[in-house]
């Protein structure tokens, strides 16, 4: 059975008790919590998702800009360490670093330059995090976003160089529409790596709000053998690129997003078992 989660950073910046109480509301099981040992006490993340039921998925420190001090990569190697820490204290077992490319992109000029360096860091956090069983998660963002790194062809070169076996990849559907020539090719080609699977539609609704043809990418993901959970990455069309719900009707309308898409999926597990 399919889990469905969402990343926490499209409900606003709540309390974490009213956090959870909404992905209750919505019916998820997981999520990929928003946030990092900075902004929250792991005590009190791990408690509201235990009392509510929810699975956090990864640790997402999705504002981890780099200070507007001068700081060195190992400064950001620390930092994504700390993310870490904060991981195995709320009892979640994966991190996302693609925030990382940020402190980058601020250090080194070269494309080249930029992926050898942040290859040795991503190596380094992921020694670090295997002390733990902790899995470093990298996600695939468009060129609006990051500066470099933005195809699974890029990946592709990054993942061999940084060579670990706790090194995984995340595909969002919205994303891979701007920057992959073939969206399902992509994720044939690197189903062994994908860890977690983001669905946003062209527009950033749900699917069937824009132009993403959602079933192909659902039989992508059968043939990978997928077993990870599906997240929903849903921003309302008229809020875009970055707002949360502010009225009753604008989170009824997210939650028909989400129902929505629910229905979808389980429509494409029908029509793909018999078109078996």
């Amino acid at each position: 059975m399919t889990q469905f989660g969402t990343c926490t950073w499209t409900l606003g910046e709540l309390s974490v008790e009213r956090l959870f109480s909404i992905c209750q509301d919505l019916q998820l099981s997981c999520v990929q919590f928003h946030g990092d040992h900075l902004t929250h006490q792991a005590s009190e993340v791990k408690n509201a998702a235990s009392e509510s039921g929810i699975t956090i998925w990864a640790i997402d420190p999705f504002y981890a800009t780099p200070p507007a001090a001068s700081f060195s990569l190992s400064d950001a190697e620390h930092y994504f360490m700390g993310v870490v820490d904060f991981a195995r204290a709320t009892d979640c077992c994966r991190i996302t670093v693609h925030a990382l490319s940020h402190w980058i992109s601020e250090l080194y000029e070269q494309t080249s330059m930029r992926i050898e360096m942040l290859a040795l860091s991503c190596q380094k956090i992921c020694d670090y995090a295997a002390r733990d069983n902790i899995t470093v998660l990298f996600e695939l963002c468009n060129q609006y976003e990051v500066a470099f790194l933005r195809t699974t062809k890029e990946w592709a070169q990054l993942a061999a160089q940084v060579n670990r076996d706790n090194f995984g990849l995340i595909l969002d559907s919205f994303h891979m529409h701007m920057e992959e020539p073939d969206s399902e090719h992509a994720m044939l080609s690197h189903g062994s790596s994908l860890q977690m699977y983001h669905i946003s539609d062209s527009n950033r609704g749900g699917i069937g709000s824009g132009q993403i043809d959602f079933y192909r990418q659902f039989c992508a993901l059968k043939e990978t053998g997928y077993q990870g959970p599906v997240m929903l990455e849903v921003v309302l069309p008229q809020l875009t690129p970055c707002h949360a719900p502010a009225t009753a009707a604008q989170w009824q309308q997210l939650s028909e997003h989400y129902q929505t898409s629910f229905s979808a999926w389980q429509e494409f597990e029908q029509a793909y078992q018999r078109n078996k």
